[in-house]
């Protein structure tokens, strides 16, 4: 909805709007970061949930701390379809904490989860061109996380256009429809992604079909075969390349 500026109902949306989406943001560059440390060895699944509690401290934080400075100068307000940042008051202020506290550290964002996950598709690529055996999934779904940057990217590329557009002239109709429409669908890609991953379809499909119990034992014992073959050759192939 759009309520009206300066209402109690505008203030909490925009503040709201701020939180969940520097969130969820953050997260993602929680997850390119373990997918760094997992891929490299630098540390294991298990050590990582351990620091579960550091994540939060850092994600929720960080959230709060780009949050502040427009409560502070009170540029949360009404935004042409919506309230967040609003240049309405101090218009020069809301211009500057549109792109310090949310577009700038987006594209940063954008740019290391995309290095980090290319990267290692590219390794997995390499790794699985080198040999005939097939990958285990849990690689198979660190490569496929390379989407979640893809999906971050194209869902605010027309919300910075549209942020860079306002400093210039009036909001564009167009413009602003599009920016609403592709923000709004972040949600529905990372589902997408998420639900295209080996052990997700696996689980529609026995939610669907119900599982196949007479080959079960058989299947999941040939495909921890391959699994740990193929792990093998991941390992073998890494030690090659950082050789």
């Amino acid at each position: 909805g759009n309520p009206s500026d300066g209402t109690s109902a505008c203030y909490a949306q925009a503040v709201l709007q701020q939180l969940f989406q520097i969130a969820s943001m953050l997260w993602t560059v929680v997850v390119a970061r373990v997918v760094q440390m997992v891929w490299s060895k630098a540390r294991t699944l298990e050590q990582i949930e351990g620091d579960y509690w550091k994540m939060h401290a850092v994600v929720w934080g960080g959230t709060v701390l780009l949050a502040i400075p427009a409560a502070a100068s009170e540029n949360y307000g009404e935004t042409a379809g919506w309230c967040w940042i609003s240049v309405r008051r101090r218009e020069e202020l809301g211009t500057a904490w549109r792109f310090l506290c949310f577009y700038i550290p987006l594209w940063f964002i954008a740019a290391y989860n995309l290095t980090v996950f290319w990267v290692v598709r590219s390794q997995v690529k390499q790794i699985s061109a080198n040999g005939s055996t097939a990958l285990p999934r849990s690689v198979q779904t660190l490569a496929r996380m390379v989407w979640y940057p893809v999906v971050l990217v194209i869902c605010y590329i027309f919300g910075t256009i549209n942020r860079i557009q306002n400093i210039f002239g009036p909001p564009s109709y167009e413009i602003v429809i599009l920016h609403a429409l592709f923000q709004s669908s972040q949600g529905i890609g990372n589902a997408i992604v998420y639900g295209t991953t080996p052990s997700v379809r696996e689980a529609l499909r026995e939610m669907v079909y119900g599982p196949n119990t007479a080959n079960q034992n058989m299947v999941e014992e040939e495909e921890s075969n391959i699994e740990n073959s193929a792990l093998d050759r991941v390992e073998l192939s890494l030690s090659e390349t950082k050789h």
